[in-house]
């Protein structure tokens, strides 16, 4: 991964999403835009997007996302995500 990119990943709950016309959710307009190396901002932009369409998930949903940060590389800004460990 290029120093600064985000690998997002995530179930199919979350692409099954649909609105109130059978429109399945596309991860890929969100994602596309300028959005900065903070994974938590990442999905936060992604999630919005999903509950604008879906309003709500009729299965269950998983997503992740990683940023690479070169070595000696400060995270950018707070995270809102929980952290592990």
């Amino acid at each position: 991964m290029a120093p600064g990119a985000t690998l997002v990943m995530f179930t199919d709950g979350i692409i099954e999403a649909r609105d109130r016309n059978g429109v399945f959710f596309d991860p890929v307009p969100p994602l596309t835009g300028p959005l900065p190396p903070n994974p938590a901002v990442v999905l936060d932009t992604m999630l919005a997007a999903l509950f604008r369409h879906a309003r709500a998930l009729e299965d269950d949903a998983a997503a992740l996302a990683i940023t690479h940060i070169p070595a000696g590389g400060a995270e950018q800004g707070p995270s809102s995500a929980p952290r592990i460990g």
